[in-house]
């Protein structure tokens, strides 16, 4: 695996950026496990992640709003009855298997929602729990690694993450929704890569626990040395096509973060999330990052002798 920086108190993954993206609404979780593919994988998983993630993307549109295309109205019924199907079709899991999956999900073992329920309010949050079933699906069947690293963790064990994994997904309160202002270039550089930073002080706080998440690729994390000592972890958005970096602190990730599956513990007298009593897996790893890499640089000479075919 190869690194553009590989210091005590300086970690940056040589990172790789995808242009096959899903280009779908509420796609980051696709985009972002679509840059640690290493190639390995079986062709027909990842058209099932295609198509999925295209359906996916339809419905949210049209619970949204946001679509000016004649699609039907959405509701939920039609989502989840899509989603058990796609588990059964995909997975081979039949409805008793759904079920007890959907048991099994922390915050609802109180409640066992059925996914038969005719509850509306419950409906929301049933459709929610099978689409991160599908994710983890999708992610245990194309030999992702879960990290054992924890939010109560000292940056140092983010740092040795990076290094023994490579790039890692984080999903949480995260990114552009969650800042009141664009992020600008600062005059920081990290190597060659220019660094931006939502303005101090942009940060949303207070956010309820069931709003969107937002995940995004972790590739490096530095400790300023000088002055006031600063743990910073770097970011790439998995939805852009740029290769553009951005800083936060390390608390901001601690606080912002949620596991894989968007499960939460709510804080006494708020409804904020508090994961570091949230059981991980918090980052998810390529099976092997030099894979990934090797994966760009063979897609990046195709595309080079492409170019230089004659017509």
């Amino acid at each position: 695996m190869r690194f553009l920086i590989d210091e005590e108190s300086c970690v940056l993954v040589d990172y790789a950026v995808f242009n096959d993206f899903f280009n779908g609404h509420m796609t980051c979780w696709a985009d972002a496990m679509n840059h640690l593919i290493t190639g390995d994988e079986l062709s027909d998983l990842t058209l099932h992640l295609k198509n999925y993630t295209e359906k996916s993307s339809d419905f949210a549109m049209r619970r949204d709003g946001i679509c000016n295309y004649d699609r039907g109205i959405f509701n939920y019924d039609e989502e989840i009855s899509y989603q058990i199907e796609f588990l059964n079709e995909v997975f081979r899991m039949q409805k008793d298997a759904v079920q007890r999956a959907v048991n099994e999900r922390p915050d609802y073992l109180s409640n066992k929602c059925s996914i038969k329920t005719q509850n509306s309010d419950e409906k929301a949050g049933l459709s929610e729990i099978l689409h991160n079933i599908i994710l983890e699906k999708f992610r245990n069947s194309m030999g992702f690694l879960e990290s054992q690293w924890q939010p109560r963790d000292p940056f140092e064990r983010l740092c040795s993450e990076i290094k023994s994994k490579g790039a890692l997904i984080a999903n949480g309160h995260f990114h552009r929704m969650y800042y009141t202002a664009d992020a600008k270039h600062t005059a920081a550089m990290l190597g060659e890569n220019k660094v931006y930073q939502y303005p101090v002080n942009t940060a949303i706080s207070h956010i309820p626990v069931d709003n969107p998440k937002h995940a995004i690729l972790i590739v490096a994390a530095k400790k300023l040395q000088t002055g006031k000592k600063q743990e910073l972890v770097y970011y790439i958005d998995p939805t852009s096509r740029s290769k553009q970096l951005y800083v936060m602190s390390y608390k901001m990730l601690q606080e912002k973060i949620f596991n894989a599956h968007s499960e939460h513990r709510v804080a006494s007298g708020g409804c904020f999330n508090v994961p570091m009593y949230t059981k991980g897996p918090f980052l998810i790893a390529s099976s092997d990052y030099a894979k990934v890499q090797n994966r760009r640089d063979a897609l990046h000479v195709e595309l080079q002798n492409q170019a230089f075919r004659p017509l």
